[in-house]
């Protein structure tokens, strides 16, 4: 009679407490708002009581102590996740609060983040000349040397400031040369002499310039023409840096670095050519007063 008595206790403790529609539903739902953190730690207390009656009066058959061990273990462990959830609150009654929005990155947050590429600079395309030519059946070797300066004149009105090399190709192309030799060089010197002397263009070191204008130059993109980067004039590496700074505000040198050698030559990286060349132009504006650098960050000077 105790043994029926018990047993029936356990199946009533089990289906009651712990198998019926609260087991179901706390096994599938455990972290659904339907059963709370409560609710699961007062179903636990109730096993518990009720193992504590079974315990004082079945002290017989195996199959009750393995239903009371049994029923034991799922009480602990459901009040272990209780508590690892953060003990018997009621979700209801205490609502989670909202993590407030993170704050906007700042731009100089955003520029030292590694891996990422500088914004892209609008530089205008460089414009190269291009001629109908030849000229003459012979080309340079039986042009007048005053033929020869006119396409002088104008190869550095639309690329100037042109590099030296620069001006002697286009000139060869215009005439029909591929190759060269001494007398075509003569030729070509002779024409970039006499365009100087009429005053058509203008000198400057390695650059030639058209004569009667500001020797201000644009920053202008190369990214689909061969060019070295002591090949562009020091005066548009200038102009690139103020107007990299005036697209991108305070910037980190290294990126404005990467940033205005991307933008006039195509590189995706700063050789040390490049990084000369910056430096320098970088100094020139520093010292006309155009930008300024304060904790590694180079901008435009205020008013």
């Amino acid at each position: 009679m105790v043994f029926r008595e018990a047993v029936a206790g356990v199946a009533a403790g089990s289906e009651g407490d712990l198998s019926g529609g609260d087991r179901f539903q706390g096994r599938r739902t455990l972290d659904s708002s339907w059963s709370g953190r409560s609710g699961r730690k007062a179903q636990a207390e109730r096993g518990s009581s009720r193992i504590g009656s079974l315990s004082s009066q079945a002290v017989g058959p195996d199959r009750v102590r393995r239903s009371i061990s049994h029923i034991r273990r799922r009480n602990r462990k459901l009040l272990e996740r209780v508590a690892a959830r953060g003990g018997g609150g009621n979700p209801a009654s205490d609502p989670v609060q909202p993590e407030p929005p993170p704050e906007p990155e700042s731009a100089s947050a955003i520029a030292e983040k590694p891996g990422e590429r500088p914004k892209a600079l609008g530089f205008q395309p460089y414009a190269r000349y291009r001629s109908s030519g030849p000229w003459y059946p012979d080309g340079l070797l039986g042009a007048p040397a005053g033929a020869v300066a006119v396409v002088v004149r104008n190869v550095v009105q639309a690329e100037g400031p042109v590099h030296e090399r620069h001006l002697e190709a286009r000139v060869l192309e215009t005439f029909g040369h591929e190759r060269r030799g001494r007398r075509i060089d003569r030729a070509v010197r002779g024409g970039i002499d006499s365009a100087l002397r009429q005053g058509w263009i203008v000198r400057d070191g390695e650059f030639f310039w058209p004569a009667g204008t500001e020797r201000k130059a644009i920053p202008r993109s190369r990214g689909d023409t061969s060019r070295e980067p002591e090949e562009i004039a020091p005066e548009e590496w200038l102009a690139a840096v103020v107007e990299a700074l005036r697209v991108l505000g305070a910037t980190p040198r290294k990126d404005l670095a990467r940033s205005v050698a991307e933008a006039l030559l195509g590189y995706e990286r700063v050789t040390e050519k490049v990084r000369d060349l910056f430096d320098a132009a970088v100094g020139r504006a520093l010292e006309r007063g155009l930008v300024r650098e304060l904790e590694g960050y180079l901008s435009l000077a205020g008013p």
